[in-house]
């Protein structure tokens, strides 16, 4: 390994020339993601454990008819929030809060 002193003037500090370090595999975002998934895996593991498997029902929720989703489609649509982060500008639409109310409000039929 080449080594070289610093130029600068009265400074005796020695650097290396040497490139990069790699990084370690379980040092960086994947051993994040590995310990999230890890992570739900446990709670999930408890929770069966603990008995939460044997509930049964599902409590009632309020029910919401398809044809009152059909306006808040169109509004959603409508409606564009405009992002802009710098020079770049970004459309986001928000039909997924319709999508989200009509999955869990209504009943298949």
């Amino acid at each position: 390994m080449a080594e070289r002193t610093d130029p600068v003037e009265g400074s005796d500090a020695v650097t290396s020339t040497a490139g990069p370090r790699r990084r370690v595999w379980w040092i960086g975002p994947r051993a994040g993601v590995l310990a999230i998934t890890a992570g739900l895996l446990g709670v999930v593991v408890l929770a069966w454990a603990r008995g939460l498997a044997g509930i049964h029902e599902v409590v009632s929720s309020p029910r919401l008819a398809w044809w009152a989703l059909v306006p808040l489609f169109v509004v959603a649509e409508v409606v564009v929030v405009h992002v802009q982060v710098r020079r770049e500008a970004q459309a986001v639409s928000l039909s997924e809060i319709p999508l989200v109310l009509a999955l869990f409000l209504t009943t298949p039929s």
